[in-house]
């Protein structure tokens, strides 16, 4: 018989055995009925409890999920206010004693006073040693508390936090003596406290594991060159590891590369490429990059053979060879570059059909040699006419100081391609040049209305020819316009400034020269002008 068939019988036993105040006979007769019912109310029990648990558990992980998006999303107090909502639930999890911590370290990182600041991070100090107890093999607990109590130790008062400091790392690296974070901060830790000796050995291990922390530690102001010397030792040890080879080769290419130490940059990057197996996406910039070093070391021949390797393996070869220009800087190497493009585009009919334009583009770029590059443009129109030559003789033509032919070339490119705003900037250029303050006002107009972005210095062009024109006015909304992109710039705030001292509003002349101050607050000049339109305001001028 089930529960619910019994439930009559049940609630009238239930009446007598309080009717009969549990005498011992009525006991007795009943004692059978007494045990199934003690069995079931207690199954009962445990499982109302069991249920609730559950509940107070779902909830404490909601909470510590909510936090942890806030924590993601720098909003640190309602961070906080979670997980101290998810450890008053269910505060015996170490994880969630975690995150409280580093919540309550991150809202102490915005403290505006030192004695809140002390107080949220012995409140940070006890989560994390609430998590060490609940999990000593937790070593971002141990690391935390490391890092709490070096922070700590700043403070006055609490100079003897700092004694404890090196143990906590050692018990984070305890648990994980190759993890790259807890080698880190033990690094970071020494070299911080002028303990550059005892970080040799972490740095080497460090270097061994995580060859990607020379991107941080260089710029370390402890960071010496017999540090760096234990970092190459790892490096080293890492290149010879499948795990870190290709970053620790890269990486120490490109230190001898800083160093300008051409020849073992080339051969670091050699082992890179044999590692990668010579081949395939992977391979092609390693050897752009070789192709650049053996180019630095006087290797030509050589250097040419990297590129040509990597040009074949490229998608893009018409985009990599432009990518190239900056790397041939200051190299004269035109001929190397020419003999590039010409090898390349005997295999890609991509390169082949923008030739002319390639060339040109290296002439102007490698020896500013600008015969060569407008013969090369020149051809380039007689195999198709496109904007890019025009857009590059109009260049040529503004370096010559012919604005004519500048705005003839400009004017031809932006019909080409009329949505490219840097080509009506040219021609704006070129009118401005000639006082033909209208046409340029238009141009500089569609350039403003095409830019992908809005750009300060077409703002600050447009500015320019409303001063020409006088209209003081659009020279004040050009310029502002221009300053919201580039508030640090003195000069939009200043001609602002003029502007309406011109049109004798001397209350608004003051309050730009004083937001131009603000950037730099001892410039004598703008000091000056700000005095002068100060006297013309007391004077009895316009106080708008």
């Amino acid at each position: 018989m089930q529960w619910a068939d019994r439930w009559p019988a049940n609630v009238a036993f239930y009446s007598s055995l309080f009717t009969a105040h549990c005498s011992l006979p009525f006991m007795q007769m009943n004692k059978e009925r007494i045990k199934y019912i003690s069995i079931t109310t207690g199954l009962a029990v445990f499982i109302l409890w069991a249920t609730a648990q559950l509940f107070v558990i779902a909830a404490a992980d909601i909470y510590d999920c909510i936090g942890l998006r806030k924590l993601e999303s720098k909003e640190y107090e309602s961070a906080k206010s979670y997980f101290a909502r998810s450890v008053s639930l269910a505060g015996s999890d170490s994880d969630r004693q975690m995150h409280y911590a580093e919540s309550l370290y991150a809202v102490a990182g915005r403290a505006t006073n030192g004695e809140a600041e002390l107080t949220l991070l012995q409140g940070t100090m006890q989560a994390y040693k609430k998590a060490t107890q609940l999990n000593p093999r937790e070593g971002n607990a141990w690391l935390g508390l490391a890092q709490t109590y070096w922070w700590m130790s700043k403070f006055s008062g609490q100079e003897n936090k700092g004694k404890e400091v090196e143990s906590f790392f050692q018990r984070a690296l305890a648990t994980d003596p190759n993890n790259g974070k807890f080698l880190y901060a033990v690094v970071d830790y020494y070299l911080s406290m002028s303990k550059p000796d005892q970080s040799t050995n972490y740095v080497t291990r460090l270097a061994c594991v995580y060859p990607y922390a020379w991107d941080d530690l260089r710029s370390h102001p402890a960071w010496s060159g017999a540090v760096q010397d234990r970092f190459i030792e790892g490096l080293k040890i890492a290149a010879a590891n499948p795990m870190t080879d290709f970053s620790a080769l890269a990486i120490l290419a490109g230190m001898a590369a800083e160093a300008k130490d051409w020849d073992q940059a080339a051969t670091w990057m050699e082992q890179l490429i044999r590692k990668a197996g010579g081949r395939g996406q992977i391979a092609y910039r390693y050897y752009l990059d070789l192709g650049c070093y053996l180019l630095k070391s006087g290797r030509a021949a050589e250097a040419k053979r990297a590129f040509l390797l990597g040009l074949s393996h490229s998608e893009n070869r018409n985009e990599t060879l432009t990518n190239l220009l900056p790397r041939f800087e200051g190299s004269k190497a035109l001929d190397l570059y020419l003999e590039l493009a010409g090898s390349t585009a005997s295999f890609d009919a991509g390169v082949l059909s923008s030739l002319p334009l390639i060339c040109g583009k290296a002439a102007l770029f490698i020896t500013g040699d600008l015969e060569i590059a407008e013969g090369y443009f020149q051809q380039a129109l007689q195999t198709r006419e496109t904007a890019a030559p025009h857009r590059y003789l109009a260049e040529i033509a503004m370096k010559r100081k012919d604005w004519d032919k500048a705005e003839l070339e400009s004017h031809r490119a932006a019909m080409l391609d009329p949505r490219d705003s840097y080509l009506h900037f040219l021609l704006a250029c070129s009118l401005e040049e000639q006082k033909r303050y209208m046409a340029a006002l238009e141009a500089i107009g569609l350039a403003i209305q095409y830019a992908q972005r809005p750009n300060e210095s077409y703002y600050a062009m447009q500015g320019r020819l409303f001063w020409d024109i006088k209209d003081y006015p659009a020279v004040i909304q050009a310029y502002e316009s221009a300053r919201q992109l580039s508030p640090r710039t003195i000069g939009y705030p200043r001609e602002i400034a003029q502007a309406y001292k011109i049109l004798k509003d001397y209350a608004a002349a003051e309050r730009y020269y004083l937001i131009a101050l603000g950037v730099d607050p001892a410039n004598g000049q703008m000091i000056e002008e700000l005095q002068a339109v100060r006297t013309q305001k007391m004077q009895g001028g316009s106080g708008k």
